[in-house]
């Protein structure tokens, strides 16, 4: 009983590990676009526009 209680809280551990890196991602990911993507294009001119698109 003890073995499937600590499989449980590593399981949910790694979830809530998982799910707070997705939504970290999905707060400071639009402005990193905004910063990064024109220095990209400019050292990388021979990637077609609509992969800077998204």
């Amino acid at each position: 009983m003890d073995d499937q209680r600590v499989n449980r809280a590593v399981t949910y551990g790694l979830l809530a590990a998982w799910m707070l890196h997705d939504a970290e991602e999905l707060a400071t990911g639009p402005r990193w676009i905004r910063e990064n993507v024109p220095v990209l294009r400019e050292r990388f001119p021979e990637v077609p526009a609509r992969v800077w698109r998204g």
